[in-house]
């Protein structure tokens, strides 16, 4: 069991790198950059992903992350009482 723990670890971290990399690298997603950002992993492969904080979502943020991720099965943007916006990925974690 530690093993696939750990396995499951890695690939987050892994992840975690590539979203933060590939938001270096894309200037007109500034405001990414320092949102908060949970990783929720709900098996042994799939990984929830989620960005929050009072601001907007554009489409073009949905699809660059999209493609730094790849492999997001679906996403899905929520609001809450206080303003806070939600936008969580579901991953495959390769």
């Amino acid at each position: 069991m530690r093993n696939r723990e750990a396995e499951v670890q890695e690939k987050i971290r892994a992840i975690r790198k590539r979203l933060e990399e590939g938001l270096k690298v894309l200037p007109t997603h500034d405001h990414l950059k320092d949102l908060p950002v949970e990783f929720e992993p709900v098996d042994y492969r799939t990984l929830l992903i989620h960005f929050s904080g009072a601001v907007f979502f554009s489409e073009g943020d949905v699809v660059a992350i999209r493609e730094i991720l790849g492999g997001t099965r679906s996403y899905e943007i929520t609001h809450d009482q206080d303003q806070q916006v939600r936008l969580s990925f579901t991953v495959t974690m390769e």
